[in-house]
């Protein structure tokens, strides 16, 4: 079987979350392929990784599967291969969704497909990604930090830092406001409304609130702050018990720590908050581009190989 794969935008922070989980998760038998659009010169960290400079038409049409983390197209990308967009850029019109665990027959026929963003994908390995029974309203709050913005947000909240410290002036490119020291709400809601989407995508329309997001001065991680109201008790009992089973979840029942034991972490923190018959409240700490975006493509990439596996030899 023809197992490589392309990585397309490999030097940007969102791949090198995922290179890193493929090497922990040790997913089998993939050769990827890293490509860039610019000259930078990338160290491939995969044993029988190869590094080519730069992106070609010719080069690209001879791999299976494409996954782009470029953060913003100016055009799309044209493949004869399947292609795969990371979701941690600009959404992609007319890609379809897709999420690990959830049907991702549209990758598998090689439709042109994007996963969830990685807040998005973490709050789905959380609650899960079907509809929620029971479920009669839900507000979510996210604190994300300078990650999502790729190198160029967290370089800018460094020059913010220093520059005040020395009582300095800066200037803000990627970022409106002052970033560093600071939390600052959202000011378009695009973002919010975006999470919002893609949730309801996987849990249906109709119940959940606007997805209010506000931006903090620190370099990765992202808090969620989630409450769920049910219109059944036993069924609000029922989803929490489901919570207490989740493998993905390390439950800090004594406190949290906060952002600092989930950034570089492939464990997704969740801390209970206020809980009544009918609702609950709780807390997720993580870092979405490891818990949440490497998990789910990763789990994709590896579907789609053992499809094409099972295409290529038939029945036994």
């Amino acid at each position: 079987m023809n197992c490589k794969a392309a990585l397309l935008g490999a030097d940007t922070l969102a791949a090198r979350a995922f290179r890193d989980h493929c090497e922990a998760r040790r997913l089998p038998d993939i050769a990827w392929h890293l490509f860039t659009d610019d000259e930078a010169v990338l160290t491939a960290s995969a044993e029988g990784a190869e590094v080519i400079l730069p992106e070609s038409q010719e080069a690209l049409d001879a791999f299976p599967l494409l996954l782009d983390f470029h953060p913003a197209r100016k055009a799309p990308l044209r493949t004869r291969g399947t292609l795969l967009h990371a979701g941690a850029g600009a959404p992609v019109p007319g890609a379809a969704l897709v999420f690990s665990g959830a049907d991702s027959s549209p990758l598998m026929k090689g439709a042109p497909c994007s996963a969830p963003h990685p807040l998005s994908s973490v709050l789905l390995r959380v609650m899960g990604c079907r509809p929620i029974a029971g479920m009669a309203s839900g507000h979510i709050v996210v604190v994300a930090s300078t990650q999502e913005e790729g190198r160029a947000g967290q370089d800018e909240l460094f020059n913010q830092t220093v520059a005040l410290i020395n009582a300095g002036a800066f200037k803000s490119r990627v970022y409106k406001e002052q970033v560093a020291y600071n939390l600052v709400p959202a000011p378009t809601g695009a973002l919010g409304a975006r999470l919002r989407a893609e949730l309801e995508a996987f849990w249906g329309e109709g119940w959940l609130a606007p997805v209010q997001v506000a931006k903090a001065g620190v370099f990765y991680g992202a808090l969620a702050a989630v409450h769920l109201a049910f219109g059944d008790p036993a069924k609000k009992r029922a989803f929490a018990a489901g919570l207490r089973a989740n493998p993905a979840l390390f439950r800090e029942e004594k406190g949290s720590r906060g952002l600092v034991r989930a950034v570089q972490s492939e464990d997704i923190f969740l801390s209970p908050g206020e809980e009544s018959d009918r609702s609950l409240q709780f807390w997720v700490c993580t870092d979405p581009f490891r818990s949440g975006m490497a998990w789910n493509l990763a789990g994709l990439v590896e579907s789609f190989f053992q499809t094409a596996q099972s295409t290529q030899t038939g029945p036994s």
